[in-house]
């Protein structure tokens, strides 16, 4: 169930019972945008590549080993991404010639679930 919450602290953890919670300005403005009973899939995609502006884009989120160590520990030690070259390549396109490589490598080694610029 996605829900707005009195209980900010909860956004974005996994502290309650299956449930998406947002902040209250947020559900407002999703429920003017969506009818009840709208279908949602939740996905676990913890590498995700968009392009924007010409430039390509990644974000790589801590996977539920590390999600758990941040939950626990307040930090996390990001395991390396396997076969991470394959599928920004393949998202790259013709444009696989303008990639950072060593902003990939960052961004997979820091798991922030930021998005950073990954084209030169």
């Amino acid at each position: 169930m996605l829900h707005g919450t009195n209980r900010p602290y909860g956004i974005g953890r996994r502290v309650s019972s299956g449930c998406i919670r947002l902040y209250p300005e947020d559900i407002e403005r999703l429920f003017q945008m969506v009818s009840v009973g709208t279908p949602v899939t939740v996905v676990d995609q913890p590498l995700k590549l968009g392009w924007s502006e010409g430039q390509l884009y990644m974000e790589i989120h801590p996977d539920a080993l590390e999600g758990d160590q941040l939950e626990h520990r307040g930090w996390f030690t990001p395991a390396p991404v396997p076969d991470l070259e394959a599928p920004v390549r393949t998202f790259a396109g013709a444009a696989a010639g303008r990639i950072d490589w060593p902003a990939v490598r960052a961004v997979a080694r820091s798991k922030r679930g930021i998005p950073v610029r990954i084209t030169i």
